[in-house]
């Protein structure tokens, strides 16, 4: 029963890893439970944290229940900055500027 339920938790979380690997943003995170923290981090060693291209890390949170008290949120591993490729940023930024204008631009 306990090899079942490790094996769904390993193919859940293969495609959560790909799934925001695949995201065109420069910080990505995943949030987990502080108690699945050593479980998960284990199967994320062999998944990995870094893109194929090297640049950039998935920085990870974890979220731990107080009881009554709202949870907290820790960063476990900090986040480095991916390269987005120039063409997805610009359809991004296109969409949301077509609604909405933003009071500051930075560029970076």
């Amino acid at each position: 029963m306990y090899a079942a339920h490790e094996s769904k938790y390993r193919e859940k979380l293969q495609n959560i890893h790909r799934h925001v690997m695949s995201l065109p943003a420069h910080y990505r995170y995943l949030a987990i439970p502080a108690d699945s923290f050593d479980l998960a981090f284990s199967e994320l060693g062999h998944l990995g944290l870094f893109p194929e291209d090297g640049i950039g890390r998935l920085g990870v949170i974890t979220i731990r229940k107080n009881g009554e008290e709202a949870p907290t949120a820790e960063i476990a591993i900090a986040p480095e900055r991916f390269r987005v490729d120039a063409a997805k940023l610009k359809n991004i930024e296109t969409k949301l500027l077509a609604k909405s204008r933003p009071d500051i631009e930075v560029r970076i």
